[in-house]
This record gives structure tokens, C-alpha cells and sequence, in this order.
């Protein structure tokens, strides 16, 4: 997995008209839904909030899935998290 630093958009982001912005949160909140709908509204979340994620030195890891995570990883969205 690649992580994308959110500043990046930070900028783009401020120079949104308001129509823009409703649209774009639009747009998101349809994606979520669409989202939960397919998990059958189980929820996602952070990784590093997850039950299953265990910090170690180097990174993080996933029992669930069982690999290591990059310390990126740990702020990505995961589609198995399950609250801590």
C-alpha cells in the first residue's frame, strides 16, 4: 500500500468554490454509503484503531491478516477494522 500525504490536498482543496465543495462532499458521502452497503454496514475505519493492529518498533502489525505494516499503513482506511 502506498500512503498519499494529506497536505497535498490541502491547498487544492482551499481554492474550492462552495459549490465545488458540496459537490466533492457529495460525491464522498455517496462513495461511503456505497461502501457500507457493500460490507453490509459493517463498519471501516483506521488501522491503527483496529482490535487487530498491534504497534511494534518497526511499524505495526496486522493479526487479523497477519503481515507487517508500514507505519503509513497504520493511518490508512481498512476495510476489516474492527473498533479497539
Amino acid at each position: 500500500m502506498r500512503s498519499v500525504h494529506r497536505t497535498r490536498f490541502k491547498p487544492r482543496l482551499r481554492q474550492f468554490e462552495a459549490t465545488e465543495k458540496d459537490r466533492l462532499q457529495g460525491l464522498l458521502q455517496d462513495l461511503l454509503l456505497h461502501i457500507l452497503d457493500q460490507n453490509k454496514g459493517r463498519e471501516f475505519g483506521l488501522c491503527k484503531t483496529c482490535r487487530h493492529h498491534d504497534k511494534r518498533t518497526n511499524g505495526s502489525f496486522c493479526a487479523l491478516l497477519n503481515v507487517e505494516l508500514t507505519p503509513e499503513e497504520g493511518d490508512q482506511i481498512c476495510h476489516e477494522q474492527v473498533c479497539a
